[in-house]
């Protein structure tokens, strides 16, 4: 062990780090979770939905059931979890507790799983997509922009923040699908970059995808100002609505 390794075990043992899902207290040779949760992860596994990230029943589907109704307007999301009761749990924590650093974790998974294929593509900049001010204001952050920030650590690729919120809305949550769709209309806009090169190709960050209706809202700011290919990345993807 080098002697860096040395330190960084040492401290842990005195500071104990959370298991980013449970976020009970985990001993410093476990992996990035406890024990128990690293057998309650549900990854999504292929095959999977051409647009939303879904897994599907048959190789012989391109769509899920919903996104056939309506196509969504990025090219691909690339989702590793399963929105579970597992993945409730750390998210939560995530967003409304303070838990920042288990975005070290989910950057750190989403890279090892789709790293090489999101460079293959040509991904040019991370664009989280924006919180409400009252929100970021009360929880002290955005949750997607501290994602985007350690994704771009992993994956070498720069964040940009290319949308704005103007219009405050209400929780997604507590919506149902017509509602939410309803809600964000004029939610975003577009913030031009600074030093005023357009990325080609773009992956929208957010923490889960549930319905797509924020993706396709950010989708087609994004896809009207110039930007010519649009994907996202969510940590987790929700059941069809």
């Amino acid at each position: 062990m080098k002697q860096g390794e040395r330190i960084n075990y040492f401290i842990s043992c005195l500071f104990p780090p959370r298991c980013p899902i449970c976020g009970q207290l985990r001993f410093p040779w476990e992996t990035s979770t406890c024990q128990v949760c690293a057998d309650r992860l549900h990854y999504i596994h292929e095959p999977t939905c051409f647009g939303c990230g879904r897994e599907l029943f048959s190789e012989e589907q391109e769509y899920c059931a919903e996104c056939e109704k309506q196509k969504p307007l990025i090219l691909h999301n690339f989702a590793l979890w399963q929105y579970d009761i597992a993945m409730k749990q750390s998210i939560a924590a995530f967003k409304y507790d303070g838990r920042t650093e288990y975005a070290a974790f989910y950057a750190r998974s989403i890279a090892n799983c789709f790293g090489e294929r999101l460079l293959r593509l040509g991904i040019s900049a991370l664009v989280p997509v924006p919180t409400a001010k009252k929100r970021e204001r009360f929880r002290g952050y955005n949750q997607a922009a501290v994602l985007a920030r350690r994704l771009s650590y992993e994956l070498s690729i720069p964040t940009m923040p290319l949308l704005k919120r103007i219009k405050e809305t209400l929780p997604q949550s507590s919506l149902d699908k017509e509602s939410r769709r309803k809600n964000l209309l004029g939610a975003f806009a577009w913030k031009a970059p600074k030093d005023g090169r357009l990325p080609e190709s773009v992956a929208i960050i957010d923490d889960i995808y549930t319905t797509g209706n924020t993706m396709n809202s950010c989708a087609q700011i994004l896809l009207s100002h110039g930007v010519k290919k649009v994907y996202g990345i969510t940590i987790c993807v929700g059941e069809n609505q």
